[in-house]
């Protein structure tokens, strides 16, 4: 999933509620992970911390993208 990267946390957190069985798999901006400066974010290092996830950070994914960028992303799985 790719959320908008404003509110990824929500739409993380409603994906996980919702997960009957298989994986999911993420895109959030880092400073999502990195900066939990929200308690929704708080809550949702907890819970991935919780339930074993992996996170890849990955720097200039979309430097060379259609809406170019730098921001660093964060691969959750």
């Amino acid at each position: 999933m790719n959320p908008p990267f404003s509110n990824a946390e929500t739409h993380l957190h409603k994906a996980m509620d919702i997960l009957f069985s298989g994986e999911i798999v993420c895109l959030l901006n880092a400073q999502t992970i990195k900066n939990p400066y929200s308690n929704e974010r708080k809550r949702l290092i907890s819970r991935l911390k919780e339930v074993g996830a992996d996170i890849e950070y990955v720097e200039g994914a979309f430097k060379n993208g259609e809406r170019r960028t730098s921001v660093e992303v964060a691969i959750v799985h």
